[in-house]
């Protein structure tokens, strides 16, 4: 059993199984509660045994959403390397973690927020942690790993619920994501444009992309 509810997918890295919920507001099958005792969790779950190693509670920064759609307010999927587990709850932020369960640093990537709630779940490329923060500040936001300080942030990101992807292509690499109306690449180690294609889709664009062979999807 969990302490609430998500619409993340777990992860796993070694021997851990890591999962996001949340609890104390409109919660399914609980009385809608109150906002101000809304919190979100990350959770070490044993691959071995099931049990729940830690359980590592933040609360929201309010105000957020009087009602939110369908998932919820825990639809990120983590994110882990060998150092930390990365995490990103919308307008309270991204959140770096030890694989202990201490927090070790919590950044803003915008404030605004969307009865849809947010979705886009953190992609790490070598030192940074990049984030899809179109429903809090139409931006892309690139984050140091070690500390959460701001590298980069590419503006204009509109309608976005999707998880950018990287890809190689040819001798470089590309962080693709779709927009309303586009597909937009940019350097993910600067944020610099590399391309963008134009396409017929002119509202919100929430499937993720895959990529084969130099061809995205």
């Amino acid at each position: 059993p969990l302490p609430g509810a998500g619409a993340s997918s777990p992860i796993v890295h070694k021997d851990r199984i890591y999962l996001t919920a949340y609890t104390g507001y409109l919660v399914p099958g609980e009385d809608r509660g109150d906002r101000t005792n809304l919190k979100r969790h990350l959770l070490a779950i044993s691959r071995e045994s099931g049990k729940i190693l830690w359980n590592q509670p933040v609360a929201a920064v309010l105000p957020e959403e009087e009602n939110i759609r369908d998932h919820g307010f825990a639809a990120s999927t983590p994110a882990a390397d060998d150092k930390r587990v990365y995490v990103f709850y919308g307008k309270t932020g991204v959140l770096a973690f030890d694989h202990s369960g201490k927090q070790l640093w919590q950044t803003s990537v915008g404030t605004k927020t969307h009865n849809w709630g947010s979705s886009a779940s953190p992609v790490l490329y070598k030192n940074l942690v990049i984030i899809n923060a179109s429903v809090e500040s139409e931006s892309l936001v690139a984050l140091r790993q070690e500390t959460g300080k701001e590298v980069w942030r590419a503006t204009g990101i509109k309608e976005a619920w999707n998880t950018p992807i990287v890809i190689t292509a040819g001798q470089r690499d590309e962080l693709v994501i779709a927009t309303q109306p586009t597909i937009q690449a940019f350097d993910p180690a600067t944020g610099k444009p590399l391309w963008t294609c134009k396409t017929d889709i002119t509202w919100y664009m929430a499937p993720s992309m895959v990529a084969h062979k130099d061809v995205v999807y």
